[in-house]
């Protein structure tokens, strides 16, 4: 199917490992008591006439089964109705496909996969009218709604789970892409598509969320998939998943699949039965040969390198890279972005090992990798050797840009409170370029300090490393010297955390996705948060951070992060990223990094009993765009808005007043707000909250009562 325009809803469930391994591959559509159901592994639908009932299987996290309704409201254009809900439109099957043909020109369908439902509403031709297409749903739920975010909007229960509305996306017939918006407001779901695109768009046009959780793409019977890496080839719009599985203490097995970018998994591949367990396997991308390179540590003390088809999924026979001890880290960069100096086959590899002193190296190949056969040896160096210090796990750029340059990084214990850390850029001859060098303590009995980095074009980059057990650090650097390295020098920005507080965040997993970084991490266990999380956000190239996401609420650990973006693979328009996880097998999901901004609610509405003045917002927080803030259909008058760039909570009563009173602006707006077009303002927080005159039962302001306060994020 052509998909002019996409949104998510994920269903954000899980089952007890033990069904989800029976059942990770049963779904259908069947009819049960005259009413037709679609089932999958994690949720049941139904299909009625008046809508679509979504029950996600949350177990005995709740008393009661938490359903959420769906049902086709209206769809319009500007100040045009281009269709009205007056009736009931019965269900037809064909297949695992439920579809409602509502008229001619519209119709709304339903694949019923494992991993979820493909929700799409099929315009036939442009729709009358102009301004933005709207299709507003209906929502009915116990669920409290708990986020509406660049991401989408999250219906669930505190440790529980539910139902979550992603992103939307159009794409047209001939490939076109264009980012929607998400609204929700009371029950009234709004997926909008720009007018501009709707005006362009070839048709039939096609308005296409997915229904489901985030999909599995291993889980093994009785095994523990884990350390999973990941790699995206532009030619072939596919990525390459290579994850380890330990089947004792001293063997594992490596395997590999290929994955769409909506994805759809392709058969796995067994690349090995005796390789080391502990040690992630490491991916990479040649778009130049449409190949992908992958290396991973054997039991005979050689790391294996292979070169895998992005088409066809054919293995060559393995490079043997050889070592004199038990390897302990690896990591390989690619070369997607043809570089400048023509060398468009190199893949750069990292790895540290143990001697059996123990003594430690580190040491670096570059690998050539050609349209067909075997990868090729194209020149080794030391990077240290025979040391008595330990080493935490490499890693490398994911590419070298378009001006040939891959930086690793390296974490280096000098002693038991004091580690250094190495970043070093190398051209994709192999020739060392320039390279910085920071310190800080960490204090751990076992040694692990990890690090990442990823790059936009080889003269900007991104680096995290862990600076104790909990926590890590990032830095910006940047090269400002020749192509060819011949002067210049690499530069560090000061370290910064990528979280408030101390909540904790480890095992970070970088990448860039055109105009941002994209971040990967996993957050500790805590007395608030008793199980390890997954979590993404994006990075601004120059400044700013946008909001910590949470890749799927789970009663299960989840670990080991991983993330790859489509511009690492050489796309240069998207700004797409999968990310990977671990929890009971390898899971993924895909995220965009410019997103629409996020815009939440945080609550603190207070006023006479009855009264539901609700602030609104028309418009979305994006670089060099205006938004708009109101107060939906206000009882009593209004005063002014307020304006924060903090936020200081102060409860008063029933009151919660958010904003810090930066800016009041009087009046009853609408109040436009102009984004300028400033990248330093990504990731940039505004809060907003209205007052208005009447009793509030605030006894510092008794008169005066206060909206929701909305919190508007800035994206590009």
């Amino acid at each position: 199917m052509n998909r002019l325009a996409t949104a998510s809803l994920l269903l954000c469930s899980v089952l007890p490992a033990q069904t989800l391994d029976a059942q990770h591959h049963s779904s259908g559509v069947t009819t049960h008591e005259g009413v037709v159901c679609g089932l999958g592994p994690d949720y049941s639908a139904r299909f009625e006439p008046h809508g679509v009932t979504f029950t996600p299987a949350l177990g005995d996290r709740v008393e009661v089964p938490q359903s959420l309704r769906f049902t086709l409201a209206a769809v319009s254009r500007g100040t045009t109705e281009v269709w009205q809900r007056t009736g009931n439109t019965a269900p037809s099957i064909a297949g695992n496909t439920v579809s409602y043909q509502h008229t001619r020109e519209l119709a709304e369908t339903y694949d019923v996969g494992a991993d979820g439902i493909e929700q799409s509403f099929v315009f036939a031709a442009r729709p009358p009218g102009s301004g933005d297409l709207v299709v507003c749903g209906e929502i009915t739920t116990q669920l409290p709604l708990v986020h509406v975010g660049d991401d989408g909007v999250r219906f669930e229960r505190p440790d529980a789970g539910g139902v979550s509305f992603g992103a939307v996306t159009g794409i047209d017939a001939n490939g076109a892409r264009c980012r929607g918006s998400l609204r929700c407001s009371g029950n009234a779901l709004e997926l909008v598509l720009p007018a501009a695109f709707v005006d362009s768009a070839a048709y039939p046009l096609v308005l296409d969320p997915l229904i489901g959780s985030s999909f599995v793409i291993a889980n093994v019977a009785g095994g523990s998939d884990v350390q999973p890496s990941i790699a995206y080839d532009e030619s072939t719009q596919r990525y390459l998943v290579v994850w380890s599985i330990p089947m004792s203490a001293t063997v594992a097995e490596v395997r590999a699949a290929l994955i769409t970018a909506a994805g759809f998994l392709g058969p796995q591949m067994l690349l090995d039965s005796s390789a080391v367990p502990g040690v992630r396997p490491a991916a990479a991308n040649i778009n130049q040969r449409d190949r992908f390179v992958v290396a991973w540590p054997t039991t005979l003390s050689v790391i294996a390198v292979v070169a895998i088809d992005a088409a066809t999924a054919a293995t060559s026979s393995a490079l043997s890279v050889f070592v004199t001890g038990v390897v302990t880290g690896m990591a390989l960069g690619g070369d997607s972005r043809i570089p400048f100096s023509g060398v468009a086959d190199h893949a750069l590899l990292v790895y540290t090992w143990r001697q059996a002193a123990p003594v430690y190296s580190a040491s670096r190949t570059l690998v050539q990798v050609p349209a067909a056969g075997t990868p090729a040896n194209a020149g080794n160096l030391a990077i240290y050797q025979n040391l008595a210090t330990e080493f935490g796990p490499p890693a490398v750029t994911k590419h070298a840009g378009s001006l040939g340059r891959w930086m690793y990084t390296l974490a280096h214990r000098l002693s038991p409170t004091l580690t250094v850390f190495d970043a070093v850029m190398v051209r994709t001859n192999g020739a060392s370029c320039d390279s910085i060098t920071w310190s800080a303590g960490f204090a751990s009995t076992n040694f692990d300090a990890r690090t990442a980095v990823a790059t936009r074009d080889g003269d900007q980059f991104l680096v995290a490393y862990e600076f104790n057990d909990q926590n890590f650090l990032l830095r910006r650097l940047s090269y400002s010297g020749t192509l060819t390295c011949a002067s210049g020098a690499l530069t560090s920005g000061a370290p910064f955390s990528p979280a408030s507080g101390n909540a904790g965040h480890q095992y970070p997993e970088l990448d860039c996705a055109r105009d941002k970084y994209v971040l990967a991490y996993r957050q500790p266990s805590t007395t608030s948060t008793p199980i390890q999380q997954v979590r993404v956000l994006g990075i601004g190239l120059q400044d700013g951070m946008g909001e910590s996401v949470l890749v799927q609420p789970s009663a299960l650990a989840q670990i080991d992060p991983a993330v790859a973006t489509r511009w690492s693979g050489g796309d240069s328009a998207s700004d797409e990223a999968m990310v990977l996880w671990a929890s009971s097998g390898i899971r993924g999901r895909r995220w965009e990094a410019t997103g629409t901004g996020a815009v939440t609610s945080l609550g603190g509405a207070c006023g006479i009993s009855g009264l539901s003045d609700i602030a609104t917002y028309s418009g979305t927080p994006v670089l060099g765009t205006t938004f708009t803030i109101e107060l939906l259909a206000p009882t009593a008058p209004v005063l002014a808005l307020i304006v924060g760039f903090t936020q200081t909570p102060l409860a008063c009563g029933p009151c919660t007043i958010v904003p810090s009173a930066d800016l009041v602006l009087a009046g009853a707006g609408p109040v436009p707000v102009a984004v300028p077009l400033d990248a330093n303002l990504i990731g940039f927080e505004l809060y907003t909250q209205w007052l208005q005159w009447r009793p509030s039962g605030c006894p510092l302001l008794p008169d005066f009562g206060f909206s929701n306060t909305l919190r508007f994020t800035i994206s590009e």
